[in-house]
């Protein structure tokens, strides 16, 4: 497990960025709609900024994030060559975005269909 530790700990550095991103603006986010109008979900309320972005983590985020890192976890296990850990964890971070955009496009896609 040595030898990946290097490119794992790159990896773990790609995916902590986007959750620091979300967790910045939701932490900015708004508690309240700005037009008065009610919260929550049904009966024509609108969730908040603040809840948007909760719902945005615990539904999307997180799972793209188990897809991403799982796939960039196995590429990094097939590799027979030696790592580079900078560059075989940015190489395994990008396989894992793909996977995680290409999962995700899939779910918008089946979203808006219905």
């Amino acid at each position: 497990m040595k030898r990946y530790a290097g490119a794992f700990g790159v990896l773990a550095a790609w995916w902590l960025l986007p959750w620091l991103v979300v967790l910045v603006l939701r932490s900015q986010a708004a508690t309240v709609n700005a037009d008065g109008q009610c919260s929550g979900i049904g009966f024509g309320c609108s969730l908040t900024p603040y809840d948007g972005y909760t719902f945005a983590m615990v539904f999307f985020l997180a799972p793209l994030t188990l897809v991403a890192v799982l796939s960039a976890a196995l590429w990094l296990a097939l590799r027979r060559r030696p790592l580079r850990p900078v560059r075989d964890g940015s190489v395994a971070a990008l396989i894992g975005i793909a996977c995680a955009a290409a999962g995700g496009l899939v779910v918008a896609a089946f979203g808006f269909a219905s």
